[in-house]
Parts: C-alpha cells; structure tokens; sequence
C-alpha cells in the first residue's frame, strides 16, 4: 500500500529515519533540513499538527516514559508503518542550503555594504552639483571641470546600479526566494 503523507512528516520518518522520538527532536529536525522554518516556534507548531495526524491513522505511537523524574512522550513507527510505502504530497524537503544565521549574517553585510554605497553616492552626486556650481563661477576652468564632472557623473550612475543590485538582492533574501 502507498501512501501520500504530509512533506514534513516524510521528512521526519523517511528521509530521516526518526523512531522514539521527542517533538522536540522532530522540530530540530526540520528547522536542521529544511528551508521553510527559520525559529523553533514555528516548527514545533507544525510538528504538533502534522504528529496527533500520523497517530491516527495507524504510523505511530505515543509513549509516555518517566526520565530523570521528569514526564519524556516518544513518538515511535508501527508495524503498518513499516508495512506501508510511503510518498510525499509534495516535493521532499530540500536540504537547507543556507541556516536562517546565516542569512541573517548575509543580509547584515549587504545593509552594512548598501549604506556604505548610499553614502558614495549621496558625495557623488554632490560633487557633481558642485562642479557644476563651479563651472558658472570660474569659466577659465570649465573644460577641466566638464571633465572630473563627468567621471563623477559616472562614478554615481555606476554607484546607482550598485546599490539597486544590493536593495534587489536584500529583498530576495529576506522574502525567501532563492534561486539556484
């Protein structure tokens, strides 16, 4: 018998090989493999939805074990589920390619670095607006001027597009969408 189960599920019991365990483990679990949780509140939300789920419909067991004084639930598979073939509903979870850490230390550098950009190009501009400025004050100098304005001038278009890529990039990481 094949069955289709919840993706997070199949990623606990199937690609991970998870028996005896805890919610707690479950929930490390996914937020260690998987790219769709980024705090463990959020995981173990679904961890209680998707486990009560597979208890009811026969593929595991809940136990109740005294441990060091204290009250340990285990979840455990069943004969039916060892007995059953499984599929996910959806695609399987990829394995996380980047910790939420170290987005979060990505998109610190990238805001360290647009700033930074920002700045060059706020003096940029200035710099044209006062060579410009310069160029009506002291006409013996324009052409020398027309010069270093127009390397400032492009000196800011390419600081433009820098910083567009680096706000681009940000806004990607930070709404989730990678892009292999």
């Amino acid at each position: 018998m094949t069955v289709k189960i919840n993706p997070f599920l199949y990623s606990i019991l199937v690609d991970l090989e998870m028996n005896d365990f805890t919610v707690t483990d479950a929930r490390d679990a996914l937020l260690r493999e998987s790219n769709d949780f980024f705090d463990d509140r959020e995981a173990r939300k679904v961890v209680h939805r998707i486990l009560p789920l597979a208890i009811k419909n026969g593929f595991l067991h809940r136990s109740e074990e005294k441990a060091k004084g204290e009250k340990l639930i285990l979840y455990s598979k069943t004969k039916l589920f060892f007995e059953t073939k499984f599929t996910s509903k959806k695609k399987p979870l990829n394995i996380k390619k980047e910790t939420s850490e170290r987005s979060a230390l990505s998109i610190y550098e990238l805001e360290k670095e647009l700033f930074e950009c920002e700045i060059d190009l706020h003096t940029s501009i200035s710099e044209a607006t006062e060579y410009k400025s310069l160029q009506k004050r002291l006409p013996e100098l324009a052409n020398s001027l027309q010069n270093k304005y127009l390397a400032v001038k492009e000196k800011s278009s390419l600081l433009l597009g820098k910083s567009n890529a680096l706000k681009n990039t940000i806004e990607l990481i930070k709404t989730g969408i990678h892009q292999c």
